[in-house]
């Protein structure tokens, strides 16, 4: 895996009193998402539109604090995440220990609805498809990405980011793709991926 889809984990877990004002205190460690099994659970959120550099430290810093306090029932959750490419903001759940829960999900997409509304980014427009067309991602509205499809303009064969992927092994192996390996197939029912 190339530097660039680095995500990061962060192991929460607690200590006895150590000479801290706390009674237990939690600790995170930050992993490479090398480390993460494939299993992990994954929510990719795309971006209406490219991030700066500084909205991307924004984000980072307060997934960063977010996914600290994550739990469910009570229980933390081992959690990462990454923003790729200035358009994708990703959070992923290891079950292993705990399993994230419908209230714990919701905190989440909540979390991100909020952060989205304070940048003035819109993180749940499901009709933008993210494409990558000379080289360079776009984000092409649905309905326009099928008269493209229509005039031969984009085929089985142009790459997609697939963000209805669920796990972190889909996502290192097949977030980005061909359009005709995705849920985009159906546009392409006369194509064939090469």
């Amino acid at each position: 895996m190339n530097g660039s889809r680095q995500i990061f984990r962060i192991i929460a877990f607690s200590l006895p009193k150590a000479g801290l004002s706390a009674k237990n205190t939690i600790f995170t460690i930050m992993v490479s998402i090398n480390t993460m099994p494939p299993h992990t659970r994954v929510w990719v959120y795309q971006a209406d539109r490219k991030l700066g550099h500084e909205e991307i430290a924004l984000i980072k810093e307060a997934t960063h604090n977010f996914i600290s306090q994550w739990a469910a029932h009570g229980a933390p959750l081992t959690g990462g995440y990454g923003v790729f490419k200035n358009h994708f903001w990703v959070i992923a759940v290891d079950e292993a220990d705990a399993a994230a829960t419908g209230c714990s999900i919701d905190k989440s997409v909540n979390f991100v609805k909020a952060y989205g509304e304070k940048m003035g980014v819109d993180f749940f427009n499901r009709l933008n498809i993210a494409t990558e067309l000379d080289g360079h991602l776009e984000l092409i509205p649905l309905n326009e990405f099928e008269i493209l499809v229509k005039r031969g303009e984009i085929t089985a064969d142009t790459v997609v980011y697939d963000n209805t992927i669920t796990t972190i092994g889909d996502f290192n192996n097949r977030w980005h793709t061909a359009a005709g390996n995705t849920w985009l197939s159906r546009y392409f029912a006369k194509q064939t991926v090469k």
